[in-house]
């Protein structure tokens, strides 16, 4: 074995090494975002349903919007099932897929941020 070629390879490697130790200790020492005092929407699910995502929503979801005091407000009240909230970019719309009855084809809708 050639020991000039180990030692080669060691120098490239140590300082890679060292490298990537400080960036990621960096990256640890960064702060946290600020929340941006704006609310955030999901998709709630029904408890006690399937997740497998193979399988589509259950029935029952609905839209919630989680503000940022900690309060839960249901956006999607009047809809048998709703979900896949997609907010636009300015926050003001929401596009969502939603049943307004068990029974009626999804559809796609579109609301204010509001409800």
């Amino acid at each position: 074995m050639n020991t000039t070629k180990i030692r080669t390879h060691w120098k490239c490697i140590i300082p890679t090494v060292v490298f990537f130790m400080g960036a990621i200790g960096a990256m640890g020492m960064s702060r946290a975002p600020k929340p941006s005092g704006e609310s955030f929407v999901f998709t709630q699910e029904p408890l006690g349903t399937r997740t497998d995502a193979s399988l589509g929503r259950p029935e029952g979801c609905r839209i919630v919007s989680l503000a940022p005091d900690g309060k839960f407000r249901v956006l999607t009240p009047k809809f048998a099932s709703a979900c896949d909230p997609c907010v636009s970019f300015d926050g003001k719309r929401i596009l969502f897929s939603g049943k307004r009855t068990p029974e009626d084809p999804w559809n796609i809708y579109e609301m204010d941020t509001d409800g």
